[in-house]
């Protein structure tokens, strides 16, 4: 007699994926006159046609991107 795992979730199974779960940070800013914005005490610049946009900081551990309507603008 099979089990309902044999016969459900093993055909079902996938391999792991290659590489690890990144772990992103995101918060909601906005640029400054100077066309920077502010992350955890550090600037980073935009393009100066978004100096006053309302935008969104998505900070992982090798790279900090600038998201304007979910188009990335600048990325550090």
């Amino acid at each position: 007699m099979k089990s309902v795992f044999e016969d459900i979730d093993r055909p079902a199974l996938r391999s792991l994926p290659v590489s690890r779960y990144e772990y992103a940070r995101f918060l909601k800013v906005t640029a400054g006159r100077d066309y920077h914005v502010s992350v955890d005490e550090h600037d980073y610049s935009v393009p100066y046609k978004y100096a006053g946009e309302r935008m969104e900081v998505r900070i992982d551990r090798n790279c900090v991107e600038i998201l304007l309507d979910d188009e990335r603008i600048a990325s550090h």
